[in-house]
């Protein structure tokens, strides 16, 4: 291709000479990737006026020719061709359309210089996506169908990218399914097998993008996501630079088998020569800009570290400290990410920083250099200034990095801050999701954090911070659900008016997906802000409360101590962390509280698991086999098999649960009792302590009223039990107007399921007396006695959503619900929900959503007489249940049940617990302690208003066994 130039330079006739050749045998089809290499070279070693636009068209259309075939490294050029092109454009008639297909790459090429980080300056990912969007809309319909699906993964895979930067769960997790349904719209063979293994890769990009995920991958799976990739790149992208790139990954992949070794985690193996040399040679390597230099220097000093670390060479770490120098210098030149999120400002030296300090510790462990660790804690110091806040990625673990310096240091107390102030990454990114699911994700690691962090606080004597600790990672999904629903309120309260009015624009749709995770970040950034630095409390959504409003809140609901229990390790003691009304904070070590595979609470755990799948198979029941399912008569006998398989589960569960007892006193309620509260000045009241738990892990499944004393003494017979989520919603329970009680609220009971529970015949007459007996006044739901259904109404969703939302006086403020509640868990997804008449379902996340439509509503009590509905469906530590969103909505008082209750027995606790609350005019936890130690009382008499059919079934059951009156847990107020 020949071109012509006003130059008399040698020089530049000799490129433009060169450059012409090469772009006609491009153009003819005969060229190669090196080619195009050359040609991009020669014509932008060119001065700006002298590049010819015909050979920058020229190159355009080569470019289009490729397709997806196209190299990053030259479609980044694409703005750069159109520009010069567009001073002459070709005079071929269908240059419009080959300027449109062309623009539909240029942001690809923009996004894939963001990713590589060696631009000057790269530009927002919003930006370039919203023009990926605006793009595809513009293409003729015959490029559409061509380039279309092409175009929409590229903007998948940028967005994301984009949604790793911003923390957001929600979208990241649409990944893999979105990009598996644009693949199967190419019907190019060929491209469809290239895309296949990339597809593969990109849908776990989240897992390795991700700080907070990639620590919880084992490493084994890290290795294999490296070998993926490098099996991803199809074969004619494996260009010279190919061999170097697999030699590198296997490197990095054999110093995370070393840190595997070191961690007890597997064997274990040693960067080789061959490896460290490769990587080293991917560090050096003239093409390589600052940020991937930076990269490679971080992975080379982190192979060198790993080696020198198993052979304890202080010369090889004094190298690898030498490589971590080089990697900071490096990422000093790298372009700072304009772009906002979690990866703002200079991620490259804010990570640089973080290896070169933690391979400094790592010098002073071996070498014993003072100045090795004062220099790493000043740089973590720098880093932690850089990355301002809890927004960035980073936070937790510089934070985490310090606070471990600063010990070492002796300078303890900044050591504590940091380790405190490490944990609100975990509220930040919980906070910012838009449903449960994505907070659920983003809340892993958040209660391993905050435990490790209370322990070192415990080790220091600071139990007061060790509360705040411990509640940084309790129930953040259950927080998250509830803390954001009026933002727009809070906004315009801290002045932030725009933010407000944005926000209200966004949810118009009533959808939370539709707020954009940039507007999530700024509101929650607006809120976190103290309106007042000056004022005494938590700052902001991001803090759990302090020791004093812990004790406002004790005081408010005539409590004596808040109560965490921490279940020992293999290598750490079980621990009472105390909060109490008056005094000092205090900790008690509780050795025996393990949760070791052969303790009583294991034991328990497994027959209760057991006792579930028994009792509730996955899925719901086909009508054909529901007769089989619940033991009733059949021509074949499979019910009464059936039935002798339940009582056999029942049997093995009532005899761990029994010795769970016994275990539960001797490791924590004995030595609380005997030890703390014998001393408190409560213990001469003559009234019992008053003590609100918060069980840890797998112990939220105890039933601690139920700890037995060796004389046979329970411990609710010595002190009254109440557990809460956690220190924030104490305080929330707390700050709430009393309700007085009425004769007047809904009563539910025994809906038809349409079979898909069992008829609960007991809950029917419970219900019933309940009603007749103490709420008259109020509204009769699901069937009679008689198995009739209530004129008032069959027990459906909507009705229960329509009282929760009536605001009418007449409603009331009490509702008893006895029917089924469920808990589902199928690998991720989770859900929980009472089951209602016509196979319908009432799902915690709905529950939340309806109480937040009205804050205004007021619910006194809520008693949820139906099976498990205190089981958190999102793991132990979340305490998100059916209980506790009631509780979350505004809810003054919950009771919850923590296994499947005995229909007969449940019954008559039930009607002791409404007789003690009416008759006597008892506070909520009070009236069920009454009731249960009634149960228990061997002289109990019924009261003169308990019905003849409830009579019965007191005569025909022990109420005194655990199983029957153990199961509830009281709530709040």
């Amino acid at each position: 291709m020949t071109v012509e130039a006003d130059s008399g330079d040698p020089v530049v006739i000799a490129a433009l000479t060169r450059c012409g050749g090469t772009v006609g045998r491009l153009v003819d089809g005969v060229g190669d990737a090196t080619d195009l290499d050359t040609a991009l070279t020669d014509l932008f070693s060119l001065p700006d006026d002298l590049r010819p636009s015909p050979l920058a068209g020229a190159l355009v259309v080569v470019l289009l020719r490729l397709g997806p075939h196209a190299e990053p490294r030259h479609v980044q050029h694409i703005d750069a061709l159109l520009g010069i092109a567009d001073r002459d454009p070709p005079p071929w008639p269908e240059w419009a359309d080959i300027m449109m297909l062309a623009r539909t790459l240029a942001p690809m090429g923009r996004i894939a210089a963001l990713m590589t980080g060696d631009t000057a300056q790269p530009a927002d990912l919003r930006t370039l996506l919203t023009e990926l969007g605006e793009l595809e809309a513009l293409l003729p319909a015959r490029a559409s169908e061509v380039v279309g699906p092409h175009l929409q993964i590229v903007r998948t895979m940028a967005t994301s990218f984009h949604d790793a930067m911003h923390d957001d769960e929600t979208a990241l997790r649409r990944i893999g399914p979105d990009l598996e349904r644009l693949h199967a719209r190419i019907d190019d063979p060929e491209v469809s097998a290239e895309l296949a293994p990339m597809i593969k890769v990109t849908s776990r990009w989240a897992d390795l993008l991700l700080a907070e995920r990639r620590s919880n991958l084992p490493v084994a799976e890290v290795v294999e996501l490296l070998q993926d990739a490098v099996d991803a790149v199809p074969s004619h992208r494996r260009g010279k630079g190919f061999p170097e790139f697999v030699a590198a990954t296997e490197a990095t992949a054999a110093r995370l088998r070393s840190l595997e070794g070191l961690t007890g985690q597997g064997s274990g193996s040693t960067p080789t020569d061959q490896q460290i040399a490769a990587l080293l040679a991917r560090a050096e390597h003239p093409d390589a800009g600052p940020a991937r230099r930076a990269t490679a220097y971080r992975d080379l000093g982190g192979a060198v570290a790993q080696r020198g670390s198993r052979e304890r060479d202080p010369s090889r770490i004094d190298q690898a400290v030498g490589y971590q120098r080089q990697a900071v210098a490096a990422a000093t030149a790298a372009a700072p990410i304009s772009t906002a999120g979690s990866w703002s400002g200079r991620p490259d030296y804010l990570l640089s920083l973080l290896a070169l300090a933690e391979t400094l510790a790592l010098q002073w462990t071996v070498t014993g250099r003072h100045d090795s660790l004062v220099e790493a804690e000043q740089l973590l110091v720098e880093a932690r200034e850089l990355a301002v806040g809890p927004e960035s990625m980073l936070w937790a673990q510089i934070n985490e990095r310090l606070s471990s310096a600063r010990a070492l240091l002796g300078a303890h107390s900044g050591a504590h801050q940091a380790g405190l102030d490490g944990l609100r990454r975990h509220a930040w990114k919980v906070l910012l999701q838009s449903d449960p699911a994505a907070a659920t994700a983003a809340a892993r690691g958040a209660t391993s954090d905050a435990t490790r962090v209370a322990r070192r606080l415990l080790a220091a004597g600071r139990p007061a911070e060790a509360i705040q600790a411990l509640d940084a990672g309790r129930a953040l999904v259950l927080f998250a659900a509830t803390e954001l629903h009026d933002v727009p309120t809070r906004l315009d309260a801290r002045g932030r008016a725009d933010l407000a009015e944005r926000w209200l624009l966004a949810t118009a749709s009533g959808e939370p997906e539709a707020v954009p995770v940039e507007l999530r970040r700024e509101a929650l950034a607006a809120l976190s802000t103290p309106a007042d630095p000056e004022a005494v409390g938590a700052a902001g959504p991001l803090d759990p409360p302090s020791l004093p409003e812990i004790r406002a809140a004790l005081a408010a609901l005539d409590a004596d101590a808040l109560v965490y229990l921490v279940p020992a390790t293999s290598r750490d003691t079980g621990y009472a962390v105390i909060a109490p009304a008056q005094g000092p904070p205090a900790s008690m070590e509780l050795p025996g509280l393990t949760l070791d595979d052969r303790s009583d609470l294991d034991s328990y755990l497994y027959a209760l698991s057991n006792r579930d799948a028994a009792r509730f198979p996955v899925g719901p029941l086909p009508a054909e086999s529901a007769a089989e399912a619940r033991g009733v008569a059949d021509p074949a006998g499979e019910g009464l098999l059936r039935e002798v398989e339940l009582q056999q589960v029942e049997s093995r569960f009532a005899d761990t649960l029994d010795a769970l007892c016994g275990w539960a006193w001797q490791a924590a309620i004995g030595p609380l009792l005997e030890q703390y509260f014998a001393h408190r000045p409560a213990a001469g009241s003559g009234r019992p302590p008053r003590v609100v738990l918060v069980p840890m892990g797998s112990l939220a499944r105890v039933p601690w009223q139920a700890a037995r004393r060796p004389d046979g003494t329970y411990a609710v017979q010595l002190a009254e039990f109440s557990q809460a989520a956690s220190a924030r919603f104490l305080c929330a329970s707390a700050v709430r107007t009393r309700v007085p009680l009425a004769p007047v609220g809904l009563v539910v009971g025994d809906p038809d399921t349409g079979r898909v529970g069992a008829e609960l015949t007991a809950a029917r007459v419970e219900a019933y007396a309940v009603h007749q007996a103490f709420y008259r006044g109020g509204r009769y739901l699901g069937r009679r006695p008689d198995g009739q259904p209530s004129r008032s109404g069959a027990g459906t969703a909507a009705q229960i959503r329509d009282w929760l939302t009536s605001t009418r006086p007449g409603a009331g403020a009490m509702l008893h619900l006895a029917c089924h509640g469920v808990v589902e868990v199928a690998g991720e997804e989770t859900a929980s929900y009472l089951l209602l008449a016509g196979r319908e379902r009432l799902t915690t996340e709905e529950l939340i959503a309806v109480l937040a439509e009205v804050p205004q509503r007021v619910l006194g009590l809520v008693v949820l007489a139906a099976c498990r509905t205190g089981v958190s469906s999102r793991g132990y530590d979340e305490a998100y249940s059916l209980g506790t969103a009631f509780l979350a909505g505004g809810a003054r008082s919950v009771l919850s049940t923590q296994w499947s209750i005995p229909d007969q027995a449940t019954s008559v606790l039930m009607f002791m617990f409404h007789h003690f609350l009416a008759t006597g005019r008892r506070p909520a936890r009070d009236a069920l302690r009454r009731a249960q130690l009634w149960m228990l009382d061997p002289q109990r008499q019924p009261p003169e208003g308990m019905p003849p059919q409830l009579r019965r079934h007191l005569a025909q059951t022990d109420p005194a066994e655990i199983v029957a009156w153990a199961g509830f847990v009281h709530w709040g107020q």
